[in-house]
């Protein structure tokens, strides 16, 4: 120990201090004037991994069934992909003014900004084929003719309202086909089959093998829309590729058609769930009194509920 000779004290006497060699130990002599040194905290017992997996447990939040994902980036906003066909030999339908309607309520909405909407006509299977690999839609809406097998179309209410003049419905009539002259009839011969499904430009397309055209080029795809005739006769095997289908369970008319569409993605652009937006499409269709409010339908893979289904304002993702 040196000793540093500093100012006397009160009494006059010299003050010294103590000054710790290099080779002393500093931890035995405390400093002067502190009392003794501060207990230390005992050490936090660790943290168990059964604890830390209870807790996870209870934040998650329930996922839809994981997919495999393709290869490439992922879009930036959810995809509305919109799907036209009216093969020669049948009725023209509106699906220019349903188109317009569409994109006129997404424009007019607040998540316009989150939405991408697209287009495509005249297709066939290989611009649908094409169109969901490249684009990888969230939501696939078709428009155009469906057909049921025999059977299974139903009557109109008898309470029901008759249709305007000149309103074409959404169903291939193969009877009508038949009837027809030799120009007016479907150049390719799927289109004479009676059984279920929707038509392309090109051909029937049965639930199905449809399914497996989603499953195998878009995955991803959450909702699928069938804004044709009878399109409800399918929508059982659609929904085991997609979480959600609409579709109509008998023979909708042109205006019934645009105005379920307007209302459907009105709602959805509003940042409203799909079940809420069908609600709202069944809703303006009672509204202007057209006859096929009963039609609509909308079916949700097992343990899915369209409620919990959002395109914007939510986590479209999940």
């Amino acid at each position: 120990m040196e000793e540093c000779v500093g100012k006397c004290g009160p009494d006059g006497s010299t003050l010294r201090v103590g000054r710790p060699s290099d080779n002393e130990d500093t931890a035995a002599s405390p400093a002067v004037g502190t009392g003794p040194p501060a207990a230390t905290p005992p050490a936090a017992p660790p943290l168990q991994l059964s604890s830390l997996r209870s807790r996870f447990t209870r934040l998650r939040r329930p996922q839809a069934p994981v997919r495999a994902r393709p290869p490439g980036p992922r879009p930036s906003r959810p995809v509305i992909l919109f799907l036209a066909a009216n093969p020669s030999g049948t009725a023209r339908l509106a699906l220019g003014e349903e188109c317009a309607a569409i994109e006129r309520e997404i424009a007019m909405a607040p998540a316009r900004d989150d939405l991408d909407f697209r287009s495509k006509w005249a297709v066939n299977v290989d611009d649908l084929m094409r169109s969901l690999n490249r684009l990888q839609p969230m939501l696939i809406h078709f428009s155009g003719h469906g057909s049921c097998a025999p059977g299974l179309r139903l009557p109109e209410p008898p309470a029901a309202p008759s249709r305007l003049p000149g309103d074409s419905q959404r169903d291939f009539e193969p009877a009508t086909a038949a009837s027809a002259g030799p120009d007016q009839r479907p150049s390719s011969p799927a289109l004479e089959d009676t059984g279920t499904g929707i038509y392309l430009q090109d051909t029937r397309v049965t639930g199905s093998a449809l399914a497996k055209m989603i499953a195998s080029a878009s995955p991803e795809a959450r909702v699928l829309v069938l804004n044709a005739c009878f399109s409800d006769a399918v929508a059982a095997s659609l929904c085991k590729e997609v979480d959600c289908v609409v579709s109509m369970s008998g023979a909708v008319g042109d205006e019934a058609a645009c105005a379920f569409a307007a209302g459907f993605y009105r709602a959805l652009g509003n940042g409203r769930s799909v079940g809420n937006a069908v609600r709202q499409a069944v809703a303006t269709l009672a509204a202007l009194q057209l006859p096929d409010e009963h039609l609509p339908v909308c079916r949700t893979r097992e343990g899915i509920s369209a409620d919990d289904i959002f395109l914007c304002g939510h986590e479209p993702w999940l």
